[in-house]
């Protein structure tokens, strides 16, 4: 993603809760988060007299090489290597898994649960093959499966541009059919015009499920985007990533949780 100056890497990170949550890093925060992994890895894992045992991946997004993909630019080629540094350090060894500092560095910070964050900015959904995919994979993916679209509804407006670059602006209620759910937070949607356009998934509520989920009585879980303070004493004060529970949603907006 470009904003303003800046190049931002979106991972989407699952927690224990079962909570997906979009983070947004740099190149430099990811380089920063190696050098920290590997200066306390090397003084943990090393004795007086023998050389410490590399547990950390290898951070090879750093040194990416055009090649025969030209035509991309090296963030693009970055991202393959980001991905595959991801997951290398979630399968290592505890001390890298379960340090601190990766624990930090995949936690939501204000702006991450922000839905506007990601407004004037350029976000690049890349192609398998700038992926660098093998072209197995890019021909298995060319085929298309059969799907059905699913109608939701915009809870905030938003305005951004279609795949054409033309105006796309969605109103509060107004109901759009979601055609692709990416991890990365953001769907491709078509309005009543027949406009596609990719629209940040934390605006649109399901308009098919709402009215069977306060039926069955389900509850789900909801990540504050940001802080409340009470006013009322049935009110409930919550700060900007707490996790709440909604047991019932009403088109008031005041939600029972």
């Amino acid at each position: 993603m470009h904003k303003e100056k800046s190049k931002f890497y979106m991972t989407s990170v699952l927690w224990s809760d079962q909570n997906e949550i979009v983070v947004y890093r740099t190149l430099e925060e990811f380089r920063s988060l190696h050098n920290q992994l590997k200066k306390k890895c090397a003084v943990s894992n090393a004795g007086p007299f023998q050389r410490s045992v590399r547990i950390v991946p290898k951070f090879k997004a750093e040194k990416v090489k055009r090649g025969l993909q030209k035509s991309y630019s090296k963030s693009l080629l970055r991202l393959k290597p980001l991905e595959e540094y991801c997951m290398a350090l979630l399968s290592a060894h505890p001390h890298v898994s379960q340090s601190s500092e990766l624990s930090q560095f995949l936690l939501p910070r204000p702006d991450d649960l922000k839905p506007e964050f990601s407004q004037n900015s350029i976000i690049i959904m890349p192609s398998e093959e700038s992926l660098g995919r093998s072209s197995q994979l890019k021909s298995d993916a060319s085929v298309t499966q059969p799907f059905v679209t699913q109608m939701y509804r915009c809870i905030a407006s938003y305005e951004t541009q279609d795949t054409k670059n033309r105006p796309f602006k969605v109103e509060v209620g107004e109901a759009v059919d979601v055609l692709i759910k990416d991890k990365a937070g953001w769907w491709l949607v078509e309005n009543e015009a027949k406009c596609l356009a990719w629209f940040p998934a934390p605006y649109l509520e399901s308009a098919e499920a709402d009215d069977e989920e306060d039926e069955d009585g389900k509850s789900a879980l909801y990540v504050a985007s940001k802080n409340y303070k009470s006013t009322k004493i049935d009110e409930l004060s919550v700060e900007i990533g707490s996790v709440v529970e909604v047991l019932r949603k009403s088109n008031d907006g005041w939600w029972l949780v």
